[in-house]
């Protein structure tokens, strides 16, 4: 129930824990959690918070899940394989995703999101600064789930500087909603838009909606922007 302060450096926390205390991560400072067993996740309960400009990273190499039923306000996210669960209300300047992701209905992404792999499995995501997806078939939006744009979201099948991976997929199971003043660029060739496991979502345009080259979409498009 007190404050854990980090105010530099790294701190690697690697049992399941349950916390209802405060944790306060500056900025240039690190905070790794780190569990070793799905049925005892690491869980942050309703009175817990995750507070700075510093970076917090959930990482494993198995399934093993971290929950926020917390506050969290930090400056970078880091979720790798292992899946992250934000329950509470989340403000995340910068994230770097490549695991899956639950989100409550009050989660924000204020600045840089990358997302290199995973899942957005549930919850309704607010993304206001600039985003980027990249890869082969990486992208997955799960049924009930709904991204909103109002900043600058790109999905491209870039690898490296030169490479292109020709078969990158984004499935859409959820609603991808581009908000209006929001910028949707889907910008390279090769990128499939198309149901996820059976289940048809749709991308829902009233801002501005942008691709280049040849494009294949097998969802609905509600459009009331610009395409």
């Amino acid at each position: 129930h007190g404050t854990l302060e980090l105010l530099s450096g790294e701190l690697a926390l690697r049992n399941p824990t349950t916390n209802a205390g405060t944790y306060l991560v500056r900025e240039g400072a690190t905070l790794q959690f780190q569990t070793t067993s799905r049925r005892d996740p690491t869980l942050l309960t309703p009175t817990a918070s995750v507070t700075g400009a510093g970076t917090v990273v959930v990482q494993s190499s198995s399934s093993d899940e971290w929950i926020s039923e917390g506050t969290l306000d930090i400056g970078t996210l880091v979720i790798t394989n292992r899946p992250a669960h934000l329950l509470g209300s989340s403000r995340i300047t910068n994230l770097v995703q490549s695991g899956s992701l639950r989100a409550s209905d009050d989660t924000r992404i204020l600045g840089t999101w990358t997302w290199l792999g995973g899942s957005l499995d549930s919850g309704r995501i607010r993304h206001l600064g600039v985003g980027q997806t990249r890869g082969a078939y990486i992208a997955t939006l799960a049924e009930g789930t709904v991204l909103e744009n109002a900043g600058t979201l790109r999905f491209f099948n870039r690898t490296g500087t030169t490479g292109f991976t020709p078969n990158a997929v984004l499935r859409l199971g959820g609603i991808l909603r581009n908000l209006p003043g929001g910028l949707l660029l889907i910008d390279t060739n090769g990128i499939v838009v198309r149901a996820s496991n059976n289940t048809q979502g749709a991308i829902e345009n009233e801002g501005t909606l942008r691709t280049s080259l040849p494009l294949t979409v097998r969802v609905p498009i509600r459009n009331s922007g610009l395409l």
